[in-house]
């Protein structure tokens, strides 16, 4: 679907936020003197992680170099995001994404290891 005033942006349909039509906003902060250094807007139908290669062109460029570490939200806990940092040589430190589940359902989080039974 569409939006026939904003074609530019994207359809949100995610559980917590409000649907329609919206923009993903991905800023770069400088954790020295909490400064931004940049901002990469997306329509909000993609996904976290897509802009990603854009992102890191867009800092070399503004500043000349990469940063050694980022640290990223849970939005980008993602196998693609882990070698993608790496093959920049950049250290990520990435929030851990716990899935809400309703009802009885619950994520391998809980689960505690027993060694004496091995389950």
């Amino acid at each position: 679907m569409q939006s026939t005033t904003d074609l530019e942006s994207g359809q949100q349909s995610r559980e917590g936020k409000s649907d329609g039509f919206h923009y993903s906003e991905h800023r770069t902060v400088d954790s020295k003197c909490n400064v931004i250094v940049n901002v990469h807007v997306e329509p909000a139908n993609l996904n976290d992680v897509t802009p990603m290669p854009g992102i890191l062109k867009e800092i070399e460029a503004r500043l000349g170099r990469l940063p050694r570490y980022m640290g990223l939200d849970a939005g980008y806990h993602n196998a693609w995001i882990a070698p993608l940092l790496e093959s920049k040589s950049i250290q990520g430190v990435i929030g851990y994404r716990r899935h809400t589940h309703a009802g009885e359902h619950y994520g391998k989080y809980r689960f505690k290891y027993d060694p004496f039974i091995d389950v």
